[in-house]
């Protein structure tokens, strides 16, 4: 990853050598994001969504600008190229511990339907198999379970600066940080049910132009505190 004067030149591969270039301005967000096992070892990949294709052999307008870095290089090393990136991990503002149930739940609740119509197939028609299908149903509901858990611990956002929003969250056991500017934020909104504003708790969704489309980004069970506090510095 080179830079010069305001363009980024990508360049990946061996046999098939790939070059793309795009200036500072087309970038939208900085994405990173970690599987599990990435998340494990210490690294992620690096991408940037644009407001244009990138190239051909891209997909989905995002371009990858280093497809491994270890993590805590990884703004330090954007930041010398993307001067709105910060060079050092902020403090997050998390969801709250006794909101992390909420996740769990949500996950829960769609699987614990699925493991249930599947166990009533299994024993309406193969009930020598009914006790090996609740087992593998309590270590899938355990795993989601599991996966909601995640998806809370690392769920947060941050105001950098006086211009950026760093946002992260978590699913599909994959750990996502996008950092955005706050002019390149189509939409933000706070979305509440008449159940989360006695509780006090709203969901932050944000919309970032990806090509001709939208990425949207949402993080969940947040303090209403919170939200509005983004909404108001978005909206200065």
């Amino acid at each position: 990853l080179t830079k010069q004067a305001h363009t980024l030149t990508a360049t990946r591969g061996f046999f098939k050598r790939l070059e793309v270039s795009v200036r500072i301005s087309r970038i939208q967000a900085v994405r990173m994001r970690q599987s599990l096992l990435r998340h494990w070892l210490h690294l992620t990949t690096i991408q940037a969504l644009l407001a244009s294709n990138a190239a051909d052999e891209e997909k989905d307008n995002d371009l990858v600008l280093l497809p491994v870095i270890k993590a805590d290089q990884a703004l330090t090393r954007m930041h010398h190229v993307v001067d709105w990136v910060p060079a050092t991990t902020p403090d997050f503002i998390r969801v709250p511990r006794t909101n992390h149930w909420y996740y769990v739940r949500n996950w829960l609740l769609w699987n614990l339907l699925f493991v249930a119509i599947i166990s009533f197939v299994v024993g309406h028609f193969w009930p020598q198999w009914l006790l090996w299908t609740m087992v593998l149903s309590a270590l899938w509901v355990l795993i989601q379970s599991l996966q909601g858990w995640y998806a809370a611990k690392n769920a947060g956002v941050s105001i950098i600066y006086a211009h950026t929003l760093l946002v992260q969250n978590g699913s599909l056991w994959n750990l996502t940080q996008y950092v955005v500017r706050r002019q390149n934020i189509q939409a933000l909104s706070l979305n509440q049910s008449i159940w989360m504003t006695r509780k006090h708790i709203a969901h932050l969704e944000l919309h970032i132009r990806r090509g001709d489309g939208n990425e949207s980004v949402e993080v969940r069970y947040l303090m209403a505190e919170t939200v509005e506090k983004i909404l108001d510095w978005y909206q200065q």
